[in-house]
């Protein structure tokens, strides 16, 4: 679910929007790589904003420097009231700066009638966090990945429960998941003897976080079937930043079986985080 508004602008003598506009005194930006948001950098179409006091699922605005004629903005539910507050005074810095028109969701809004609708689509986020849970806890969906702004967060049971119970720690966890510095593990496919490769890398003295079981991520193609690519064969790149290359592979679920206890834990509903191994410790990884 998402809200959606596109802003065109009126008038004969047309201005670009400048990024300050957009950003204001408080957002910051990066732009989506995969999975994995690069922090201060643009896309040439489209990027995503956030509130570093307060990250969220970030909203996506489709710009360029130069466009003068329409912008669009996305902002993805359930999230938090703080990011809500955030989109909707983008949304109102950008009316004013264009003397624009609104288009709400397909249907033409006003700037004032978009505003005045705060507090309902408070209301309609809340209640959409709490039908998520329900659902996730009623077994109706498994568990569920949330596309957030530095990389995606799975709710499970256990965040179900306590965001239902608990509806203020839902904004407190997306922000704690997302301020951790740590790589974001995402496969690379290639093309084995008998079928689809998955690969993930884990790094010398790197902290990462892994998904508990592989899979093919939503949204991969295979560009030669244009279809979601069938992959049985996950494994583990040790890449040694020491040795610069990588020192070995391993199959995916022999990670969680040989990796020192200390070394991992729990990050969210599907992922696990890894602390920083030594090469020494990657090496054990590898013996038999």
């Amino acid at each position: 679910m998402s809200i959606d508004v596109i802003l065109t602008q009126k008038g004969l003598f047309k201005k670009p929007m400048p990024l300050e506009v957009i950003l204001g005194k408080e957002l910051a930006y990066g732009k989506m790589e995969g999975f994995r948001l690069i922090r201060g950098q643009l896309g040439e179409t489209e990027f995503l904003a956030y509130h570093p006091e307060h990250i969220a699922r970030g909203f996506s605005v489709i710009w360029s420097p130069e466009e003068k004629e329409r912008i669009q903005l996305r902002a993805l539910t359930p999230s938090t009231e703080a990011e809500l507050r955030d989109f909707y005074d983008a949304v109102d810095r950008m009316v004013s700066y264009w003397n624009g028109r609104l288009e709400v969701d397909g249907a033409p809004m006003n700037a004032d009638q978009f505003q005045a609708g705060f507090s309902e689509m408070v209301s309609f986020q809340q209640r959409a966090l709490e039908d998520m849970c329900r659902n996730i806890l009623a077994g109706m969906n498994g568990d569920l990945t949330l596309f957030s702004a530095r990389w995606p967060l799975v709710v499970g049971k256990e965040e179900a429960y306590r965001f239902l119970e608990e509806p203020e720690t839902f904004g407190q966890w997306l922000h704690e998941k997302q301020s951790i510095d740590a790589y974001y593990a995402a496969p690379l496919f290639f093309n084995g003897p008998v079928g689809i490769l998955g690969r993930y890398v884990l790094t010398e003295e790197v902290r990462s976080i892994f998904p508990t079981q592989p899979s093919v991520p939503f949204g991969a193609i295979d560009p030669k079937t244009n279809q979601k690519p069938v992959c049985n064969d996950f494994a583990i790149a040790l890449y040694s930043t020491t040795r610069g290359t990588v020192i070995g592979e391993i199959p995916y679920d022999r990670l969680l079986q040989k990796i020192p206890p200390e070394k991992v834990s729990q990050f969210d509903g599907g992922t696990v985080l890894l602390e920083p191994l030594s090469l020494s410790e990657m090496e054990a990884l590898l013996d038999n």
